[in-house]
């Protein structure tokens, strides 16, 4: 939303004011806004994520409560390992699934 305010030429106050208008108050805040701003007055009109690291990627949740299932002896460590994933996600999935209750994965 804010690059298409910046490219019609708004200023940063009137983008936040037009966003917020549409969406609800405190949609946008002054430190976003000047942020992208910034990003693009510098010609950067990236708008993407970049990857990096500590940056939270998608994981297959049936994946790994299948892997849970089929590994019982296997430990939430473990799992995350295989799947590359933080072991507290991968706790947390276990328990939205029912799982918590199997030894060795909470």
């Amino acid at each position: 939303m804010l690059k298409y305010e910046f490219l019609l030429g708004h200023k940063q106050s009137e983008a936040i004011l037009n966003i917020n208008q549409a969406y609800g108050e405190g949609t946008i805040e002054k430190s976003v806004a000047s942020r992208w701003f910034s990003k693009f007055r510098n010609g950067n009109m990236e708008v993407k994520d970049k990857i990096r690291s500590g940056r939270p990627r998608e994981i297959d949740r049936e994946a790994v409560v299948n892997a849970a299932e089929d590994h019982p002896s296997m430990n939430t460590r473990m799992l995350a390992e295989d799947f590359d994933y933080h072991h507290s996600e991968v706790e947390k999935i276990l328990h939205e699934a029912g799982l918590s209750f199997i030894s060795g994965f909470i």
